[in-house]
């Protein structure tokens, strides 16, 4: 499966869901550090550390390697990304796709191979993201020490 590909009707790049042209490419060999804001898809094969917001999709290849907090519609991870992933739509974690950070949205995918170290958290659109996710630990002596779940 291919996490770019092409709109058949006009020949642009779309992003994952087909939906819009990638309007800014960061290639590979390329190093970016700071804030990255964005109006349209945005495709990243090289690095960034920062901060990332993105008002349509932030698409990271294989080759990708972002050290941001990301906030965009859609997410789509390939590469690696250390940080936490907040969208308002879909984060989607491809077979190469790691991800070190928590990630939320309305939906969430992973395929079969992809990696999380985090917290996965799934929210009604137009939702803000809530605190960590607690449960009472199991104990005899019923305590009331919470602990966070992971995914």
């Amino acid at each position: 499966m291919s996490i770019l590909g092409r709109d058949k009707s006009s020949g642009n790049d779309v992003g994952s869901l087909g939906r819009t042209p990638i309007a800014t490419l960061i290639g590979n060999g390329s190093r970016i550090d700071g804030t990255v804001e964005c109006d349209g898809t945005l495709r990243i094969d090289g690095k960034i550390s920062g901060e990332l917001q993105c008002r349509e999709s932030v698409v990271i290849g294989e080759t990708g390697y972002v050290e941001a907090d990301i906030s965009a519609s859609v997410i789509v991870i390939a590469g690696e990304l250390h940080g936490n992933a907040t969208a308002s739509e879909l984060i989607e974690l491809m077979p190469t796709g790691k991800l070190y950070g928590n990630a939320t949205a309305p939906s969430i995918e992973l395929s079969k191979g992809a990696f999380v170290c985090g917290r996965c958290e799934t929210v009604l659109e137009n939702e803000s993201p809530s605190a960590p996710a607690t449960v009472a630990a199991p104990d005899e002596d019923e305590s009331e020490e919470p602990f966070e779940t992971a995914i």
